[in-house]
């Protein structure tokens, strides 16, 4: 497969090394030009965010550790002239290897693509009767990468990319026997860390709605993993009172370790009472035990939607209103409810000058998520932030880790501190305690 023909823009700041600081935000000008990037996922070493850059629609990384912004720019003939090709990245592993697809605006067909942050693009396998296509999720080291591919009739196909790329193997797409109902649709989105989990969707044959559904490897080949049938209810079927059933299950986020699966749910409504506007909630799904978890909150909201999902369950997302103002939340283990970006951030200068804000990814230890953000002004830049300088977050000490015996102040971490600067949870003398 040929590489793609590139031109690399870079948006290049003072080297400086900026990972370990609490709060790091992404280049907004190089020079007089405005970069806007937007970050989808980060790699898990914290050293690179993939995305988009938002102005002119085309794939890019941001090197956080230089603070540098990659733009991939892929060229087109079009009737307005040449320009480039949308796209975006939508996983990086810590090798700064990313994947996603861009879109040929010459025939509109979407196409998988890989790169690297040394510059280098390059298509992922398609055979010419390929109506177009796009990967999502790449391993920890890169041996495997998820997605799905149009055929000729426009029907989709869940896939993996293997031998750097240039393989393409089809997953097998759940049966009805296996779902309960007939799939036309399905699509790859995300895997493990190990590549023994994928997680992505099917679509009823009669209504239309996507459903979420997974694979797990055995041996060398993947078999789906049908955990949706137990919580989707077709719009066609009546809807038992109180059951624990949901009219839309789409899955949007999995975790490194393969464990947690984040989801997008609808409770059962009328669907031809036009007066009732349904919620779209956040959920978690836990493949070893098989349980569900909704997050009904008390918050004022339209949609909430889990971007990604931690080891531990956490959940990092947004919240947005009938207007799609949106703020960011996150949702631990055993919480009823969320916590929101004000709450969690509320002395930072940056967040406070915010209209728009959105977690799109977290760290497997639940210590660093990524976000984005717009200002007042509509300017997007990207930030990553360390929540054990948060004001949340108990599940950061660990048993133990703080001895009793020892008189003194500490933060989330253990670290003995002079004095409290934020309010939050902190340990005095050994005992937790809320300030």
């Amino acid at each position: 497969m040929k590489k793609v023909v590139l031109s690399l823009l870079c948006a290049l700041c003072a080297t400086a090394l900026f990972a370990q600081s609490p709060f790091v935000v992404s280049p907004l000008l190089d020079g007089d030009n405005l970069i806007s990037f937007q970050g989808t996922s980060m790699s898990q070493n914290r050293t690179y965010a993939c995305g988009k850059e938002s102005m002119n629609e085309v794939p890019a990384i941001w090197n956080i550790n230089t603070n540098q912004v990659i733009s991939f720019v892929v060229t087109c003939n079009t009737f307005d002239g040449v320009v480039p090709q949308p796209g975006v990245f939508n996983a990086i592993n810590n090798n700064g290897i990313a994947v996603g697809s861009l879109t040929n605006l010459e025939d509109y067909v979407e196409y998988p693509i890989m790169a690297s942050v040394d510059g280098t693009i390059t298509e992922l396998y398609r055979t010419e009767e390929d109506a177009g296509g796009a990967a999502w999720g790449i391993t920890e080291d890169g041996s495997i990468i998820v997605g799905f591919h149009f055929d000729e009739s426009w029907t989709t196909h869940p896939c993996i990319w293997t031998n750097n790329g240039q393989t393409r193997t089809d997953l097998p797409v759940p049966t009805t026997e296996q779902m309960g109902f007939a799939i036309d649709y399905a699509s790859a989105r995300w895997i493990s860390a190990d590549g023994n989990t994928i997680l992505g969707y099917g679509q009823d044959f009669e209504t239309g709605q996507w459903v979420a559904t997974a694979w797990r490897k055995n041996g060398s080949e993947y078999q789906p993993l049908c955990f949706a049938s137990d919580y989707f209810q077709s719009m066609n079927e009546e809807v038992a009172p109180g059951s624990n059933v949901f009219f839309e299950f789409e899955p949007t986020s999995i975790s490194k370790n393969g464990e947690w699966a984040a989801l997008r749910v609808v409770q059962p409504y009328d669907i031809n009472d036009w007066s009732f506007m349904p919620q779209s909630l956040t959920a978690r799904y836990n493949f070893n035990t098989g349980t569900l978890e909704v997050l009904n909150s008390t918050y004022d909201f339209a949609a909430m939607e889990c971007f990604s999902i931690a080891d531990d369950g956490t959940c990092a997302g947004r919240m947005s209103d009938v207007a799609n103002n949106g703020q960011a939340f996150i949702w631990m283990p055993g919480q009823s409810e969320a916590s929101l970006i004000n709450d969690i951030f509320p002395d930072n200068d940056y967040l406070q000058q915010q209209e728009y804000t959105a977690f799109s990814s977290i760290s497997a230890d639940a210590h660093y998520v990524l976000g984005y953000a717009i200002n007042t002004v509509g300017d997007m830049t990207t930030f990553l932030a360390n929540l054990s300088e948060a004001t949340l977050g108990i599940h950061d000490v660990e048993n133990g880790s703080v001895t009793p015996a020892i008189k003194g102040t500490y933060d989330l971490m253990g670290r003995k501190v002079e004095t409290i600067r934020n309010h939050g949870i902190y340990i005095i003398d050994g005992k937790k305690v809320i300030r």
